[in-house]
């Protein structure tokens, strides 16, 4: 999933983060993604995009 987040982060589409990661079954991902990371795999994008530009 570290890819995936990566990906994510990068502005990747959720299709190709799911590619780019090995999955084949978009569904697959999306499940796998969300009960990884606790939250699904668009939310996780979205909130990687709002923080751009914030300082860290």
């Amino acid at each position: 999933m570290a890819l995936a987040k990566t990906c994510l982060s990068e502005g990747l589409s959720l299709s190709e983060t799911c590619y780019q990661s090995g999955f084949a079954d978009y569904s697959n991902f999306i499940r796998s993604f969300t009960k990884l990371a606790g939250t699904s795999p668009g939310k996780y994008a979205r909130k990687m995009k709002g923080q751009e530009g914030e300082p860290h």
